[in-house]
């Protein structure tokens, strides 16, 4: 591997004097990033992006980019009592190698300001360089390249060796294989709004051209990726404003193939036959995205609240039901008491009494004489064996 020597305007890469930089200019701050990141490769460590101060118009006028080593670690991130896992080792020296750029406004370019060439520590080798953190990118094309070959039931150590053999070598590629791993993993979990969800909202939308009073919404992200998204149809509205007194709300854990939790709205009718009310995709399982979910239920459903909710015990779910429901009866469904019980009981006899009392059709003052015996049975410790103390 040859080493870079000199810049476009000779200047040394692999040992620069402060002379040598001063007064270099760049025309946006990325060509100054790339500068510094280039002269970093050649000589052996990493870069870590620092400081960044902007104007007013909210442009970038002062920039530092640092030796990865830089600083020490906090040392109370060291003496944790609470701490479960060892600490990680300590990769920071104090480094003081730095690059500061600032912003000219007449000229409208980066002039470099300051420039610390010093390091306290051993750099890499030029064989190593390329395997530092700063250096391992992952380009659009060949996150483009790696999606395709995966959707043509390419595994992704074969399409890291395939690329490896494009580039002519490992270090060549830019980037390892557990960095085309995590890379392709959080492009499977991000959703943008094209592909299949573009398709599903063309879907939704032709449903509501045939159905006037179909309701449907979404939410995005700060970065453009899809999050929530809501539907129901005229049906499901007629259905609600019919036997929507009681709301049962059921979340299906995670069943696709995007790793989204599937939210269904349904109850049961006259004929005991379940209906339901609306579905939604979740991009969590947050307070924030329950309380976004029901007030926009409640939109779609003309603003009428249930008398009774049932739904397992997640605590966030239960804290957006208190918050837009408040009165509301919120009431767990007799399948996760059932299974919370057989979890938790380990007495077979008051596990069976505790069924029964779920399940049996007893009346009213039966059951409550039955309830009160297994409230005294669980409450009283058992008696000792032997002499009493």
């Amino acid at each position: 591997m040859v080493r870079q020597s000199s810049d476009d305007n000779g200047v040394d890469m692999i040992a620069p004097r402060k002379e040598d930089v001063m007064g270099k200019e760049f025309k946006t701050i990325e060509l100054a990033e790339e500068y510094y990141m280039s002269y970093a490769k050649g000589i052996g460590f990493s870069v870590r992006k620092d400081k960044l101060v902007r104007n007013s118009e909210g442009k970038v006028c002062r920039r530092r980019w640092c030796c990865s080593k830089e600083g020490l670690r906090n040392e109370k991130f060291n003496d944790r009592s609470d701490r479960i896992r060892p600490p990680k080792a300590i990769t920071r020296e104090n480094c003081s190698a730095h690059f500061w750029v600032g912003y000219e406004k007449k000229r409208d370019v980066y002039v470099f300001t300051n420039f610390e060439p010093h390091h306290n520590h051993q750099l890499v080798i030029p064989l190593e360089s390329p395997y530092l953190r700063c250096n391992r990118v992952i380009r659009k094309s060949d996150l483009a390249q790696a999606v395709g070959m995966r959707r043509a039931l390419f595994r992704t150590c074969q399409t890291y060796e395939y690329m490896m053999d494009q580039c002519g070598g490992y270090l060549n590629v830019g980037f390892q294989i557990k960095d085309l791993y995590n890379k392709l993993d959080a492009s499977r979990r991000e959703i943008l709004l094209d592909g299949d969800t573009e398709a599903a909202l063309c879907y939704l939308k032709a449903k509501g051209a045939m159905d006037p009073e179909f309701f449907c919404t979404f939410s995005v992200d700060e970065e453009n990726r899809f999050g929530n998204l809501f539907w129901r149809d005229f049906t499901s509205l007629l259905d609600y404003i019919a036997y929507g007194d009681v709301l049962i709300f059921d979340s299906m854990y995670k069943t696709n193939v995007y790793d989204k939790p599937l939210v269904l709205f349904v109850s049961l009718n006259n004929y005991r036959s379940t209906v339901m009310f609306g579905c939604t995709l979740l991009q969590d399982e947050t307070f924030e995205t329950y309380k976004w979910l029901l007030e926009t239920f409640m939109a779609s459903m003309k603003d009428k609240k249930p008398i009774s909710i049932l739904t397992d015990g997640d605590e966030a779910m239960r804290k957006a039901i208190d918050d837009v429901f408040p009165m509301s009866n919120h009431r767990l469904c007799l399948w996760h008491v059932s299974r919370n019980a057989q979890n938790n009981l380990k007495d077979d006899e008051l596990l069976r009494n505790f069924q029964a009392c779920i399940w049996e059709p007893f009346a009213l003052d039966e059951f409550e004489k039955k309830w009160e015996v297994l409230r005294e049975r669980t409450s009283t410790p058992k008696q000792m064996v032997g002499n009493d103390v």
